[in-house]
């Protein structure tokens, strides 16, 4: 089974990998932390094609455990995200 994880947060992107090598990058924005609010907004309609090694099409099966891999990191620093 794949596994997906966030391996690097900049202020404009995520980058996800996947255990199987494959590599994909999330436009995204960091914003000041302030109370009730997003911490990290990832914008979903960049999340669409894997860039490394290959560029390939992403399936939407691929999509969601992506954005799941996000969650499950924003969860693990306390960042509060938001999909858009």
């Amino acid at each position: 089974m794949t596994k997906y994880l966030v391996t690097n947060v900049t202020p404009g992107h995520l980058t996800v990998e996947a255990s199987d090598g494959r590599r994909t990058i999330l436009d995204g924005e960091g914003l000041a932390h302030v109370e009730g609010e997003p911490d990290y907004v990832v914008y979903t309609s960049s999340i669409h094609s894997w860039s490394d090694p290959t560029p390939a099409a992403m399936t939407a099966d691929e999509k969601e455990k992506v954005l799941s891999a996000v969650e499950e990191w924003a969860g693990s620093v306390r960042f509060k995200v938001e999909l858009e």
